[in-house]
Parts: structure tokens; C-alpha cells; sequence
């Protein structure tokens, strides 16, 4: 009897630890208002993030109040399979952890230019911001007012280049402003040219009335008008600008640096000491080789977050502006960017299963989100915009060639980048798709820079139900297909793809195999089936490649008269009744056209006629999908304990829950320690009218973890 009592009092104490832990845990507050001396209690909450993270457990909650937290933070623990640790905001409040300080004690220098001390040690990474808003390092020519929110990809911010005197180390420009000879010396060079697969930095070494001069190498795709080979030709849309002087800051919202000062020219109004900050740090969060962790709702501002190595771990409804960037200085005298920037990512995720969801990912001059390899990642239903705005081998999602498998790109928005939108790759041998999905996705106006490359490039994903549209600005050869594998990439699924409206100057098919396939390196296989294609392209021809043997091209639709489509001009590509070039006219594919209609499926990405949801598909976010293998989710989320509820409390006969997924696994324990029901919730509740009454610990687990409630029985 006493080890019976000893055992009950054991536990009664083990369960109230529970309920007042919530789940095992502790909330710890945090407030920018807070004394140096809090204990991160509500009423005595730690000023800042990083004390927080110091002392957080698993299964802890950090709640962050109101607030811009200055400071890169960087967690001491992982969570737990069963308690994870999250970061999140109080009350909806906005709580920005913002990589940049304020600028102070400014004085006037000359007109609209302001002065003020202030240490920049960032380099080519310096960013300046005036009222959340990027300034522009002094250059020629200016960026125009009109443009603020998209400074990059309007192409009437650069100069461009007379074909007339311009050379390979020589740019001809009649609208370069008369200054006296070697005027530009020592200036630096952003130069957009030829080929246009990436931008380069460069330095004038000398200069005239009209020419700059600039040293180079033996490359020879990216001087004025270079023409390698056909049909890669170049246009007149050769853009440069130039920055580096001092002479150059003579429009509003433009700065210089020089003698440890900044020097900014604004608008009569702005008020200086509030509204202007400086980029001082490249990180904002650090979850480096932790497990477990969700952050929920924060504003993340001007540095990055990396994961690698992480596991578990969940970014949820974030925002995130100005991730990275590279302002073109202290280049070498010929240096092709991509290589300071290849570690430039906004997000930067490698391990094993971890999520970005439901966030909004705007402006990086590198890849907005990289998956740097591991397997089961999820990045679903996010906003993303104006990535790689220099124009190199970055994207608005890249996930490079160490890749596992079973990684899923499903349900995002993604639009405006300077090349592609998704880089596909993978790092296996290449044998199949590995459970890669490529769905859902709305994407579009990518290679505003860029050319020879396509809305998604690469492979090894399965690439379905995917809007596709306005990729390319005639930059050079306008060879900017939706779809690009290309340089020895395979074993490419595409299917249900909806393409139009390509800026393609060129001879180019909406979907393009090009350097890949050949059957001397082994038995490889490009599948392209039940695709639509609308615009210039190759006439009614969806797919081209080199290789033609190793493409296997059924039930596709490209260019038939409008009026096979419900409307073109909203880009509806529904069939309509009149589409008989289409109905019925395509061939049955195990596993792509299950659940067709009429005699046979039809040709394109959408069954006339069908019922089922799956048929009347959409892309981007927050749309449904239906398609099986995409809409697996792989990577685990956060167990939401601030909406699951379990009612009545007390209860007496049956006990309810909501906002908890069906079967997940209900465990009833009594004070003892033992457990006094199992049931599984197909029902969302249980039947507990045989218990005996008294208090009892309920533990509910499914795959977002596990969480804990007291029951009192009566």
C-alpha cells in the first residue's frame, strides 16, 4: 500500500508539472522594453531574443513581444520529437529581428546630402535603407523614382551599350555624361553582356568622351555583343552602370561611403535620425545543426537565416525582406559574381526534413531559398519575389545537386528573378525522380536579366501542375522556355504544365532538352506528357531537344486556335466545348490520365468535362491539390497547441476535440502511471462514459508531435 500511494503521489506530481509547463515546457517572454534584470516571465520579460534562446528547452515557447529586435540570434538547444521549441509572436503583435541598425547625429553636408559617422564593415555586402526601403550606392544612371519597389529589373535603370565602337574590353556609350579623359578610372562596372548567362564586376582602367575601358579575361560569352555560336546571338539590350564615385550621388536616395561616414542625399521631410539604417550584420537567425524548432510569425529584415545541418526545424508564416545583397565593390578587375555569391542565400536549408511555409521571401540578391542537400524538405505555399536581382546562378528556389530525395516545392507564388525561377537538381545518379515533386506552383517574369535559361531549369524532379509564364525580356537569344534541362540533365517528369506568353524572339519550344540525353552515356528518359503551351514557341511543337530518342512526348497541346481555350486573354486554359482538336483526342498514361472522361483523356493540362477536383486545378498559393504524390506532406510541422481544444472539462460521458487531425492517437492515463485507453480519433472523440471518475492525463500524438491535457472525469 505505501509503494501504491508513494507511486500515486509521484505521479499527481508529474502531471501537475505537466499542466503548469504546458506540455512539459515553460513560456519565456521577451520584450524590447524589458530591464536587463528580467527572468523572461511575463511580468519580468529578457530584452532580447538571444537571452532566451540561451536558456530555452525542449518543448519551451518564446513569446516575443512588440518590438525591433537588433541582434543575430542563435539558439543553445534543440527540441525534441515530442517537444519542439517555438518562437513566436505575442498577441499578433509585428516583431521584427532586424539585421540593420539605426543611422543618428546626422549633419548637412552640401544641399539634400547628409553626413553621419557610422562603421561600415560589410563591403560589397554594405545596404543602406531609408524608411524600409533600399537606398541605391551613388551611380549612373540613376534608378528612377518611378521604380522604388522594383529598382532591378526595369531596364531603363541601366545604360545600354552602341554596338558602334564597342568591343570585348570596351563599352561605346554616347550617353555616358562628358567628363575630362580618365574621368571614370578606378570606377566599378556592372556589366550585363552577351550571352547573359551571369552578370560580372569589373573596374574602368581608363576612359573618354564616350568609351570606357575595362580590363578582362580570356571569357568570351560576356563582352559586348558576344556570339559565341548559334543561335546564341546577342541584342542591343547590352546593360551596364556604373558606381564607385563620389561625383555619382546626385539623386535622392543615394549613398556613398568614404573617411568612415555615410553620405545620403533625401528628400526636404525625411526625417533622418528615424527612418534611416544601416546593414550591420549578414544573419538574422542561426538554426545550424538544431532539430525541432519552429519560428512563427516574425518579420525578419536585412540578413539572412541558414539551416544546414537542421532537422525538423519549421519556418511558418515568416516575412523576410532584403535577405542579401552585393553592391559591386571591391571587385577585382575582372570578376564574374557568382562567385562571391554562390553562399549568398536568403534561407539556406541542408539535414533532414525541415519546412518553409506560408511565408512571404522578397528582394536577395542571391537565391531567395536554397536546398544545400538532405531529403524530406518542404517548401510550401510561400510568397517569393525579386531574387537574384544581379544575374547570376541564383534563384527564387534553388535546390542544388547534393539533394536527397523526397523533397516537395508545392504551392508558391514566384515572381520577378533575374534567371530562373527553380533550379531542379539532385544528387543522386540520376536513375529516376526520386520522389522530387515540382508542383503547384505559380510562376512567373523570371530571366529578367538572364537568357539561355528556363522558368524552371534542370531535372530530376517530377514538375507538374505548374503555372508557367512571361519568362524572358529579349536579352539576347531569347531562348527561354518554360522548362529547361539542359547540360547533361535527365530523367526529367513533366506533366499538366500550363506555358504561355514566353518572351521568345527565337526559334525556342516551350519545353526544351538541350545537351542532355545522349544515348552514348547510358539508358536516361525525359517524360513530357499533358502539358499546354500558348505563345511564340515552336509552332505546334511542345518539346524540342538534341536527343529526340530519349523524349517520350504524348497528349501535349501547344499554339491551337484560341478558341480551343475558354480565354486566352485571362489565361484560362481550360478546354471549352469547341476544343475537338483536344477532347478525347490524347492516349490513356497509367497514373497521369487516371480519371479522364469520354472515350479517351484528352491532350493538355485540363480534362474537359471532369468532375473531380483534380481536374480543375490552379496554381500558387493557398490552392488545393489533389494530386497524389505532390500533396504528401514530408517534412514534420508544429503540433499548434494554441488552437486544439478538449471539451467539455469536466466531462461525463463523451469528450470532444477540435482543430486535431483525424486519427490521431488518443492515450488515456490514470494517477498510476497506467494507461486505461487507447483509441485512435476517426471521430474527433472518445467514449470515457465507463472510466471511474477522477483526474486523468490525455495525451494526443499524430505526425506533428505530441501534446498533454488534464482531464477531470465525473
Amino acid at each position: 500500500m505505501q509503494v501504491i500511494e508513494m507511486t500515486k503521489r509521484f505521479f499527481s506530481f508529474l502531471l501537475m508539472l505537466t499542466i503548469a509547463g504546458s506540455s512539459w515546457s515553460k513560456e519565456i517572454h521577451v520584450s524590447v522594453l524589458a530591464s536587463t534584470s528580467g527572468d523572461g516571465s511575463e511580468a519580468f520579460p529578457y530584452p532580447t531574443i538571444q537571452a532566451a534562446a540561451t536558456v530555452a528547452k525542449a518543448g519551451d515557447e518564446i513569446i516575443i513581444h512588440a518590438g525591433i529586435y537588433c541582434e543575430t540570434v542563435t539558439p543553445a538547444n534543440s527540441g525534441t520529437t515530442n517537444a519542439r521549441i517555438t518562437y513566436r509572436v505575442y498577441n499578433n503583435d509585428r516583431v521584427i529581428i532586424d539585421a540593420t541598425n539605426q543611422i543618428t547625429n546626422w549633419d548637412v553636408y552640401k544641399d539634400n546630402i547628409y553626413r553621419a559617422k557610422f562603421t561600415l564593415a560589410l563591403g560589397a555586402e554594405n545596404q543602406i535603407f531609408v524608411d524600409e526601403k533600399m537606398a541605391h550606392l551613388a551611380r549612373w544612371p540613376n534608378v528612377s523614382e518611378l521604380s522604388i519597389d522594383d529598382p532591378f529589373f526595369v531596364h531603363e535603370n541601366y545604360s545600354m551599350v552602341s554596338k558602334s565602337g564597342s568591343a570585348k574590353g570596351i563599352i561605346n556609350d554616347p550617353k555616358l555624361p562628358a567628363m575630362p579623359e580618365n574621368y571614370y578610372k578606378g570606377a566599378t562596372l556592372w556589366c550585363n553582356f552577351g550571352v547573359k548567362w551571369t552578370s560580372f564586376g569589373t573596374l574602368v582602367t581608363a576612359s573618354s568622351a564616350t568609351k570606357l575601358y575595362y580590363s578582362t579575361t580570356n571569357d568570351n560569352d560576356h563582352y559586348p555583343f558576344a556570339a559565341p555560336w548559334g543561335p546564341l546571338v546577342s541584342t542591343n539590350k547590352e546593360l551596364y552602370f556604373l558606381s564607385g564615385k563620389f561625383e555619382m550621388l546626385d539623386a535622392y536616395n543615394e549613398w556613398f561611403y568614404r573617411n568612415d561616414s555615410i553620405y545620403l542625399m533625401v528628400k526636404e521631410g525625411v526625417s533622418l535620425e528615424m527612418s534611416v539604417r544601416a546593414k550591420k550584420r549578414l544573419l538574422c537567425f542561426n538554426l545550424n545543426d538544431k532539430s525541432y524548432i519552429t519560428i512563427k510569425g516574425v518579420f525578419f529584415f536585412g540578413g539572412a537565416i541558414t539551416m544546414n545541418n537542421s532537422k525538423y526545424c519549421v519556418l511558418d508564416a515568416i516575412q523576410a525582406k532584403f535577405l542579401t545583397h552585393h553592391a559591386m565593390v571591391n571587385v577585382k578587375p575582372y570578376e564574374l559574381r557568382f562567385v562571391q555569391l554562390k553562399n549568398r542565400n536568403g534561407i539556406n536549408m541542408s539535414g533532414e526534413s525541415n519546412s518553409i511555409i506560408n511565408s512571404t521571401i522578397k528582394y536577395s540578391a542571391g537565391s531567395g531559398i536554397t536546398i544545400d542537400g538532405g531529403s524530406n524538405h518542404l517548401i510550401d505555399n510561400n510568397d517569393i519575389q525579386y531574387c537574384n536581382y544581379v544575374n547570376q546562378y541564383c534563384e527564387g528556389i534553388n535546390s542544388v545537386a547534393s539533394t536527397g530525395i523526397n523533397v516537395r516545392i508545392t504551392r508558391n507564388k514566384i515572381w520577378y528573378t533575374g534567371g530562373p525561377l527553380i533550379n531542379a537538381e539532385r544528387g543522386d545518379t540520376w536513375k529516376n525522380n526520386k520522389g522530387h515533386f515540382i508542383a503547384y506552383n505559380d510562376l512567373g517574369y523570371g530571366e529578367q536579366l538572364g537568357d539561355d535559361r528556363g522558368g524552371i531549369n534542370g531535372s530530376g524532379y517530377e514538375v507538374c501542375f505548374n503555372w508557367i509564364h512571361h519568362i524572358g525580356r529579349g536579352m539576347a537569344s531569347s531562348i527561354v522556355p518554360g522548362l529547361y534541362t539542359d547540360v547533361s540533365r535527365d530523367y526529367a517528369t513533366y506533366h499538366h504544365n500550363v506555358i504561355w506568353n514566353p518572351h521568345s524572339t527565337n526559334t525556342t519550344a516551350h519545353i526544351l532538352i538541350n545537351n542532355t540525353g545522349n544515348p552514348a552515356n547510358g539508358n536516361q528518359a525525359i517524360f513530357v506528357f499533358n502539358n499546354t503551351g500558348w505563345g511564340k514557341g515552336w509552332e505546334q511543337t511542345m518539346t524540342a531537344g538534341l536527343w529526340q530518342s530519349i523524349i517520350t512526348d504524348k497528349n501535349n497541346l501547344c499554339n491551337p486556335p484560341s478558341n480551343t481555350f475558354v480565354n486566352v486573354v485571362t489565361a484560362n486554359f481550360r478546354l471549352n466545348e469547341q476544343a475537338t482538336n483536344a477532347i478525347d483526342k490524347g492516349v490513356v498514361i497509367p497514373t497521369i490520365t487516371d480519371g479522364y472522361v469520354g472515350s479517351s483523356p484528352d491532350r493538355g493540362a485540363y480534362e474537359y468535362g471532369a468532375i473531380n477536383g483534380g481536374a480543375d486545378w490552379s496554381a500558387g498559393n493557398n490552392v488545393e491539390m489533389h494530386y497524389d504524390g505532390a500533396s504528401q506532406v514530408v517534412a514534420i510541422a508544429q503540433f499548434d497547441k494554441s488552437s486544439f481544444v478538449m471539451f467539455p472539462n469536466p466531462a461525463y460521458s463523451v469528450l470532444y476535440f477540435d482543430n486535431v487531425e483525424e486519427n490521431s492517437e488518443v492515450v488515456v492515463i490514470d494517477l498510476t502511471g497506467k494507461i486505461v485507453m487507447r483509441n485512435s480519433l476517426t471521430m474527433k472523440s472518445i467514449d470515457i462514459s465507463r472510466l471511474p471518475n477522477g483526474l486523468y492525463l490525455i495525451q494526443i500524438t499524430n505526425n506533428k508531435g505530441t501534446l498533454y491535457r488534464k482531464l477531470l472525469k465525473q
